[in-house]
């Protein structure tokens, strides 16, 4: 027994790691590339790469001339395969919160018509880029896959279902692509199309697949193979965040399907840096051969049959895709608190438990979780203090942060293990143990009643814990088994489920936001603790490991974030703009601050300023450091009125905007809050009142016109009553008179563009 207890510590923990490790490193290890010379019925990222290599020479943002030739280029590609490609050109339109948006769009379509279809396989992917960014995973990665699944689907006998491979244009400026094939397809045909969408918020990592539309138990059977990533704790989390894709357009539209994305390398997100160097070849082969896969077996079944389906619970765990009924969810749920309770109540009549102290472990098992969550909330601004540009990056996930994330995962499990050892210390850790699996159970069934699709998180790890505390009801309060097999049962089997969850957490919120899956990390680390301290020889030697990881969190997030120095493969995102006001000649360097480098910091050297009133775009409090510039070159915007007639209850003015002195990337159309009634572009009609509630300046209202016509475009506003309405016309342009040095790049958001303004009273 004395030799049992030296090495029961090393096994456990050798477990723990290696569970964990099994987990984990199935949520950010990509596969490794195909060659080219693979079988043609399969999927070769390195065909795929080809494809993203040609398109993703520069950025392409909808509108521009590169975005033209992409378009041309995808053509090309599509028709070599011997498809029969379709631009499909139409205008398209979005409102919502923020400045209502209409632009032309060129979606591109092509077909391999099924034998004996009983519904449709969409599989979709954008090609237009963001302003500063070549695109070359976001979203270059889906449509380099889509062009090589349509060469492994198009071969061999015609499919069962028809297969359409859809091109979406304008993803990036509202989704608009995505409307404007949903408002030219047949009502009739949403109820029977199943929806591939691929995107991607990073250049690395694994396949995830986030989020499913309705009847996904009959959708999930089709990742069986290949399973990507998968959990649906992330279609929950996914509703509550303002996040959209063009699979939220044919999920509203009554279409159903799966959303794959890769979300690693968030730094480069955007950015100049999402180029082709960068794109993780892995990354490309699990995304294009997880989605072929399900392809294959989707374009083969009964898609008829795909709205008879309920919804299910999916979670990966390693390589196996684990799927059952949301109907399973509650009583699930409900039967780990029922064992955890009746466990303890067995464990009271055959040897005691200490109720007081049990209450006061269930009291005060939440504190430990506050305080990880409250270290990583400070440790964030702490490391914004010490390096600024982290600000910068869109996600707040710099560009090498696993030796930091495992600091920050140390001062959680600290937390943890300060909290077992308090009752280890008292002699009370069987009832530490068990106030784990009850909060397990009850977070169970709480995440079953409100957030069902993340309740087997908490279910299983309680019933394993369940389990545990009833096989040792009998053993005397002294037994340090007692402790070990429910502590232990439960925190395994939570590190196995929980953590790997953690870890893609991390990846898609970033540093910025490292308190959430610290708070996890420290709930699996409670019973982990406990049945680590109790089996080490005495109390000093059980205070070791916290003194361990006391030490590691300061030192892995300092070397981490020491190592994590700026250079040209790493740059710092930097923030300026170059605003000329037109109606007084005065010019200003601007930047938001955000990530501020040495270099931004030297042209807009000034103090912070409001300047939302004459550059809309630049809204936010606080407003911008500024500072005089030089006047620059920059197309200049235009507004004519055309004409006004009397309408009932106002008046309609045809006004036709544009730029002279060259051709700008957007154009933008304000009014104040409650002057207008609608504006329309030919036969597209957005709605007026007020659509920018969050600005603290006078224009509430706006009209983004992404990729203006050469000649200029006509609106037509319909105006409230007969007095003057103010408008301002701010033209956006990429590029600036100066280029960052090469260890720093534009920052994702209003950054790297030139703005003219101008005032009418018309």
């Amino acid at each position: 027994m004395t030799a049992l207890r030296r090495v029961a510590p090393a096994v456990l923990a050798l477990i723990a790691v290696l569970l964990t490790g099994y987990g984990t490193l199935g949520v950010v290890s990509p596969p490794s590339a195909v060659a080219a010379d693979a079988p043609s019925t399969s999927f070769s990222a390195d065909r795929a790469r080809e494809h993203i290599a040609a398109l993703s020479t520069a950025a392409h943002p909808m509108g521009t001339p590169a975005h033209a030739q992409v378009r041309r280029r995808l053509v090309d590609a599509l028709t070599a395969l011997g498809l029969a490609p379709a631009v499909q050109e139409s205008t398209a339109s979005q409102t919502g919160s923020g400045s209502s948006v209409i632009a032309p769009v060129h979606n591109i379509h092509a077909k391999v018509a099924g034998a004996r279809p009983t519904g449709r396989l969409l599989i979709v992917a954008h090609y237009d880029s963001a302003l500063h960014s070549p695109g070359a995973s976001d979203d270059g990665l889906g449509v380099g896959a889509v062009l090589e699944i349509a060469r492994a689907l198009s071969q061999g006998p015609a499919p069962r279902n028809d297969i359409e491979f859809l091109l979406t244009d304008g993803e990036e400026e509202g989704l608009l692509g995505a409307r404007a094939f949903v408002a030219s397809s047949p009502s009739s045909a949403s109820s029977d199309t199943v929806v591939l969408n691929m995107d991607a918020a990073g250049t690395s990592g694994r396949a995830v697949m986030f989020q499913t539309g309705g009847h996904n138990a009959a959708l999930l059977p089709a990742l069986g193979d290949l399973p990507p990533v998968a959990t649906s704790l992330s279609d929950e989390v996914y509703r509550l965040l303002p996040h959209e894709t063009d699979f939220t357009v044919f999920q509203r539209a009554g279409m159903t399907g799966m959303n794959f994305a890769v979300v690693g390398g968030s730094a480069n997100y955007h950015t100049t840096q999402d180029n082709l160097a960068n794109l993780d070849t892995g990354s490309l082969q699990d995304l294009g051969s997880t989605v072929l896969s399900a392809a294959h077996r989707l374009a083969a079944a009964d898609l008829g049959e795909v709205r008879k389906a309920s919804d299910a619970t999916y979670f990966t765990l390693g390589g196996l895709l684990v799927v059952h009924s949301q109907a399973w969810v509650l009583p699930l749920a409900v039967t780990a608190l029922v064992a955890a309770l009746a466990a303890l109540l067995l464990a009271h009549r055959r040897t005691g438990i200490a109720r007081r102290p049990l209450g006061v472990a269930v009291a005060t098992l939440p504190v430990p979780l506050v305080v990880a969550f409250a270290l990583g909330l400070a440790g964030w601004q702490v490391l914004c203090w010490a390096r600024p540009e982290y600000g910068g990056f869109a996600f707040g996930n710099p560009h090498r942060t696993t030796i930091t994330s495992l600091g920050f995962a140390a001062f959680a499990t600290a937390a943890a293990y300060a909290w077992a050892m308090l009752f280890l210390r008292k002699g009370y850790a069987y009832e530490a143990g068990a106030a784990a699996v009850l909060w397990f159970a009850g977070l169970a069934v709480t995440t079953a009643l409100f957030f069902p699709g993340g309740s087997y998180l908490f279910a299983w790890p309680a019933l394993c814990g369940s389990v545990g505390l009833a096989s040792v009801a009998r053993r005397p309060a002294t037994s340090r088994l007692r402790v070990l097999v429910p502590a232990g049962a439960l925190g395994l089997s939570a590190a196995v489920l929980v953590l790997p969850v953690a870890a893609l957490l991390k990846d898609s919120v970033g540093l910025a936001l490292v308190a959430i899956p610290m708070l996890l990390v420290a709930l699996v680390a409670a019973p982990l603790s406990s049945s680590l301290a109790v089996t080490l020889p005495g109390r000093r030697a059980a205070a070791i490991p916290l003194a361990v990881l006391l030490v590691a969190g300061p030192v892995l997030t300092g070397t981490g974030t020491a190592l994590d120095r700026v250079d040209r493969a790493h740059p710092a995102p930097t923030s300026l703009v170059h605003g000329l006001d037109a109606d007084t000649g005065r010019a200003q360097w601007l930047s938001d601050g955000t990530g501020a480098t040495d270099w931004s910091r030297s042209y807009a050297d000034g103090g912070r300023r409001n300047v939302e009133e004459t550059f809309p775009l630049l809204f936010g409090e606080g407003g911008r450091y500024a500072a005089t510039a030089p006047g620059a070159p920059a197309p200049s915007p235009v507004l004519r009125v055309r004409g006004s007639r009397a309408v009932d209850g106002g008046r309609e003015i045809r006004l036709w905007v544009g730029t002279e002195g060259g051709r700008a990337s957007r154009l933008t159309l304000y009014t104040r809050a409650g002057a207008l009634l609608s504006a329309r572009i030919g036969p597209t009609e957005v709605p007026g009142g007020e659509n920018r509630g969050f600005a603290s300046g006078p224009w509430k209202w706006g009209l983004l016109l992404p990729a203006p016509r050469p000649e200029g475009d006509e609106i037509v506003l319909t105006v409230r009553g007969d007095g003057p309405v103010r408008l301002l016309l701010e033209a956006q342009t990429a590029g600036l008179p100066v280029a960052p040095p090469p260890t720093e790049t534009w920052a994702a958001h209003a950054s790297g563009v030139s703005l003219v303004s101008r005032t009418w009273t018309v």
